[in-house]
């Protein structure tokens, strides 16, 4: 479990949107080890593959888009875990006429056992190259990440629908948990597509999904949940990966309907100023002001936008050291010597004759 720990935080930074938690239980700390193997904690990824995931607005290296990251990244992940952890991936599916929204099931939650992270490996996709074709375990395309930009495997964004497809998380762990009775064994009711139950939300069976989180027949009206007898207590959560917000949302119903809370959490507003901060650096002698402000600039290097230079202000403060005896010095010169020997710490020196005594200095 100390390598999962590192790769969670890895998702957990890449996704637009903090990671949701969809548990059967009170427990949240998927850090910790499971007792058994029976207990491994079931992680369902959530990837947004909407138009936004072919924006570029992260500005990754070599043109890559935003999706190709991601599944470049989760690939990587799956690298690093081992039989201790059970993973799977959904992604949205686009409902067409009066049929909804939501999300299916791309691979089922399964042990990353290595014949099971070699097919989930081969589902995303290499950079470095991949042969399209039949995942060899469950059957759906491969190389998502060659063909993230394709209509097979994008939908458009106005079909998004976040709530939509985390209700259908819900329904893929089981769908009988409410808030009520989330550490005893009463079921949710009623038991329909849009309330409690297993059974699948969104309008339309999408051909690419994986066989085996579904039941029913063609038509994969019912989930499988990664949940079991053998896995009851087991940890699970909902690492939800989003490429921006919305167009739409479910009616608020959805939640209420199995004992959710509706009340919207209102977002902070945040407001961004833009000013124009200067440091004074130092002073010194240049040829012109280009001079100076390539030497600040050399200096300084990009600690600063930009570099101006001026000349200094400088004033003149005039005090009266004292007088002496007329003819005491032999010139002007030996006035001011003798000046700047009994009073150091001035910029200059000037003697001046008194009336009384014209013609000394």
């Amino acid at each position: 479990m100390k390598k999962f720990d590192k790769t969670l935080l890895t998702l957990a930074l890449l996704g637009m949107l903090a990671p949701a938690t969809v548990s059967l239980a009170e427990d949240t700390d998927i850090y910790a080890a499971s007792d058994s193997e029976s207990d491994n904690p079931n992680v369902l990824v959530i990837i947004d593959n909407s138009a936004n995931w072919s924006a570029a607005n992260q500005h990754w290296p070599g043109g890559i888009k935003q999706g190709q990251a991601e599944l470049n990244a989760l690939r990587t992940v799956i690298s690093e875990l081992n039989s201790d952890i059970n993973l799977g991936m959904m992604m949205f599916t686009p409902g067409s006429g009066a049929a909804k929204d939501g999300g299916y099931v791309r691979f089922h939650v399964r042990k990353m056992g290595s014949t099971n992270k070699s097919a989930f490996r081969e589902l995303l996709g290499n950079p470095a190259g991949c042969s399209n074709g039949a995942n060899s375990l469950n059957g759906t395309p491969n190389c998502i990440y060659q063909n993230f930009d394709a209509p097979t495997e994008k939908v458009g964004t106005a079909k998004t629908d976040y709530s939509a497809t985390m209700f259908e998380a819900f329904k893929y762990f089981g769908g009988y948990t409410s808030p009520a009775h989330a550490t005893d064994d009463v079921a949710g009711a009623p038991v329909d597509a849009s309330h409690f139950g297993a059974l699948r939300y969104a309008g339309n069976p999408e051909a690419n999904s994986d066989a085996a989180a579904y039941t029913g027949g063609a038509s994969k009206p019912e989930y499988v949940s990664p949940l079991s007898s053998d896995n009851s207590c087991a940890k699970n959560y909902v690492i939800f990966i989003g490429n921006g917000y919305p167009t739409q949302d479910s009616p608020s119903s959805l939640l209420t309907g199995v004992g959710g809370d509706a009340t919207q959490t209102s977002v902070p507003d945040f407001t961004t100023v833009s000013g124009i901060s200067q440091t004074l650096l130092g002073s010194g002698s240049y040829a012109s002001q280009a001079a100076c402000e390539t030497a600040a600039a050399a200096t300084y290097g990009t600690a600063y936008d930009s570099y101006s230079c001026s000349n200094p202000v400088v004033s003149t403060n005039t005090t009266a050291l004292g007088t002496s005896a007329c003819g005491q010095y032999a010139s002007q010169a030996a006035c001011e010597t003798a000046a700047a020997t009994a009073h150091p710490g001035y910029s200059s020196y000037s003697c001046t004759v008194a009336a009384a005594c014209a013609g000394t200095q």
